[in-house]
């Protein structure tokens, strides 16, 4: 399975609707350019997202905070950050519709409760979620 290429993504977004993918998609950018996807960047609702999603230490642990560039000229993150990157991006973006693909598969068992407790903000949206885990 791969990533919803970028067009696809962008149609999404523009129906109100957004995509976190099993295979998160991240970009050669910064910590924060991937979570803002294009948006612009307000204070509060980025601070809900982070923490909604348990970025906080990953963050205060990299040299440049959420400036920290990823990929090729900047760090590697594991799969669990990758993924919490990518729902930070789905629940930044304040969509009507969440689609979520498997989400909690790359990060362990203390952070899928914690990350699943606070997609409990997600509740006044429609909410599909896709998993093969049981007790999520």
């Amino acid at each position: 399975m791969q990533p919803l290429p970028l067009r696809l993504l962008l149609k999404l977004k523009e129906s109100g609707c957004t995509d976190c993918s099993q295979l998160p998609w991240i970009q050669n950018m910064t910590v924060r350019e991937n979570i803002l996807c294009g948006e612009a960047y307000e204070e509060e609702r980025y601070a809900a997202a982070v923490e909604a999603c348990d970025m906080y230490d990953d963050m205060h642990s990299f040299a440049d905070g959420d400036e920290t560039e990823i990929g090729e000229r900047g760090i590697n993150m594991s799969g669990g950050q990758k993924q919490r990157v990518s729902l930070c991006r789905a629940v930044y973006s304040d969509a009507d519709v969440y689609i979520l693909d498997d989400v909690l598969s790359a990060v362990d068992a203390h952070v899928a409760a914690a990350l699943w407790a606070s997609v409990g903000m997600l509740r006044a949206n429609l909410l599909l979620l896709v998993t093969p885990t049981a007790n999520s």
